[in-house]
């Protein structure tokens, strides 16, 4: 994916520490997903290509204490975007006004949208960040993977109609369907778009309560309370209006990108599956809003090894990460359930704040 940057972009986002937020009832064994039909996708196009030409030949290991051979080439990786017809520019509205929101943004996501077993892939788009109306501004873009013809646009035969200034993307089947379903985050109102699992998609983001309509960077899918549906975190970042925003300057008096630090920070969310097609909103009676949280990203991981989802957020907040690293690191051997785990980290983000705790 290409990014347009018109002009000096400004400052660069301080550089991001790690706090663990961990969901956890204990290691035990996983309660089978519920019983739902599983629609046979309808065929999108005739799947007359061979299979995929990406074709990996990884080289073999050597042995253990051997060492490896100098004169052996490394992998290459070339860039074959515009060959495979993925043609896409990510436009941040930059105008001169030294907008934050120009700075980040634009992500993309992988998914099987028609069940054919290849790959296609979803990409945000931005726009004019000022723009109230939205009805005028670029769509973000779904490529199907046509195998050896390459990537083709299917934005518009698919029905995916999202304008918002996207950030990021999270594909997970939500409803538990068997098809991927797509969550954007935006600059003020994110979107769900269900997979209707016959080639195209639906805005169902007011009917499962998910618009939060802040700066959103990105969010994960994941199970976190163990009932067999997927859950929604979503990370944000900073209270700024592109329509009103902060004015910055520097030591010059000329306009500049304002600093994550110049700026209050938004609680994340966290929305927990109902299974009906609905979301609660929870972070807070979960205890997943940190004090201070800048979020940017969110990954998720089997921290137990066994079925227990852990949320690990990256977040632009300075200090601290040592003592909840330590602290997780003990709940995770004491596997002390859900309850420890959260009074825990709170208790290590709190004492890092007020220089209790030492830092990594």
């Amino acid at each position: 994916m290409q990014v347009r940057r018109l002009g000096p972009v400004g400052a660069v986002m301080t550089l991001c520490t790690a706090a663990a937020l961990l969901t956890a009832n204990g290691c035990g064994e996983r309660p089978a997903p519920r019983a739902t039909a599983v629609r046979t996708p309808a065929p999108v196009e005739p799947a007359a290509e061979p299979e995929s030409p990406f074709v990996l030949s990884p080289a073999p290991r050597a042995p253990a204490g051997a060492i490896a051979d100098a004169a052996r080439p490394c992998p290459t990786l070339v860039d074959v975007h515009a060959a495979r017809g993925l043609l896409h520019v990510y436009e941040n509205g930059e105008r001169g006004r030294s907008l934050m929101v120009e700075a980040i943004g634009g992500g993309a996501g992988w998914l099987d949208y028609d069940c054919d077993g290849r790959p296609d892939l979803y990409l945000n788009q931005g726009g004019d960040p000022t723009a109230q109306d939205r009805g005028g501004q670029p769509l973000d873009r779904l490529f199907r993977n046509a195998g050896a013809a390459g990537f083709v646009d299917v934005t518009e035969r698919a029905r995916v109609v999202e304008r918002g200034y996207g950030q990021g993307v999270a594909v997970g089947d939500c409803d538990d369907d068997g098809f991927d379903d797509v969550y954007v985050t935006n600059v003020g109102g994110n979107t769900l778009l269900r997979n209707m699992g016959d080639g195209t998609f639906t805005d169902v983001t007011a009917a499962a309560g998910v618009a939060d309509g802040r700066w959103s960077s990105s969010a994960a899918w994941a199970d976190l309370d163990l009932d067999g549906d997927l859950d929604l975190y979503v990370c944000n970042y900073l209270v700024y209006d592109p329509l009103d925003p902060l004015e910055c300057r520097d030591k010059r008096g000329e306009p500049r990108i304002c600093h994550p630090r110049d700026m209050e920070p938004w609680p994340d969310e966290c929305y927990v599956n109902r299974g009906d097609g609905s979301f609660e909103p929870a972070a807070r009676r979960l205890g997943l809003s940190g004090p201070g949280n800048k979020a940017l990203g969110v990954a998720v991981a089997d921290a137990c090894a066994e079925l227990t989802a852990a949320a690990h957020l990256v977040t632009a907040r300075a200090g601290g990460q040592g003592a909840v690293r330590e602290v997780v690191e003990r709940m995770l051997r004491a596997r002390g359930g859900w309850e420890a785990v959260v009074a825990g980290y709170r208790t290590a983000v709190a004492g890092a704040a007020d220089g209790r705790t030492g830092r990594a």
